[in-house]
């Protein structure tokens, strides 16, 4: 299986369920527009969870932001989705990290953020680490941008020959100081099966979300890619303001 077709599978499977219960608990049961602002990392070979989501009454087109790196790639996507906004020229988890301002802070808060890195490429060093620093940040946004619920939907590739570092996992979150907080402090020892890096990278999140003032609904998937040892791991998490 290559990645697009785990991709069309996922977002029958989980990606689609989840925005229809995010929809339900931000709007009222019996208003029939159920249409939600999202932001998608995407590419322009598939761009069907757009359209999918449109198709089941969860966005239109102009509700929808869409990222990805390269130029050529997002023109392609601006030409063939028509989104209201793409956005492009730098990694998304760069640009997150390395920027005194959040790159979707004039957008938030947004209902539905798919962080499908999967589709933006993923062949250099502390690529999982990065990832979840960007999403941290980004939920450190929706936060101040006062959401109540919105939905994660984080899909990453995991390989043998990509490590997942817990420790750096720690330090990377430790950088956003919250009072009160004692720290992820997931286990120190490197996952070496993608079902660890899996259960790894989805205590990470909990723990942020926590962080952050956030209760959490998961569900998840690990699919395998063929038989060259990859696997696409994708986690979708209902964030719920605690006390809310």
């Amino acid at each position: 299986m290559e990645i697009n077709q785990a991709k069309d599978e996922l977002i029958d499977a989980l990606w689609l369920p989840a925005a229809r219960r995010v929809a339900d608990v931000l709007r009222h049961p019996l208003t029939k527009n159920k249409e939600l602002n999202v932001f998608t990392l995407t590419n322009a070979r598939n761009c069907r969870e757009i359209t999918r989501f449109a198709e089941d009454g969860l966005t239109d087109k102009e509700l929808v932001i869409a990222w990805n790196s390269n130029h050529i790639v997002a023109m392609r996507i601006e030409t063939d989705i028509a989104p209201k906004e793409v956005i492009t020229y730098f990694r998304y988890e760069d640009r997150c990290c390395n920027s005194a301002e959040h790159p979707l802070a004039e957008h938030a808060p947004l209902d539905v953020l798919n962080m499908d890195f999967s589709s933006q490429g993923h062949d250099y060093e502390a690529r999982v680490e990065k990832e979840l620093e960007s999403i941290e940040r980004t939920i450190q946004l929706q936060g101040c941008a006062s959401a109540g619920a919105f939905l994660i939907v984080y899909t990453t590739i995991l390989a043998d020959t990509i490590g997942v570092n817990p420790q750096q996992i720690n330090a990377r979150s430790d950088e956003t100081v919250v009072r009160g907080w004692a720290g992820l402090q997931l286990d120190s020892a490197n996952p070496a099966s993608a079902e660890e890096k899996a259960d790894c990278l989805r205590d990470a999140i909990v723990g942020i979300s926590r962080k952050h003032g956030y209760g959490s609904e998961i569900t998840e998937e690990l699919r395998s890619l063929g038989n060259d040892h990859r696997k696409v791991y994708s986690l979708a998490v209902l964030l719920l303001k605690e006390g809310s």
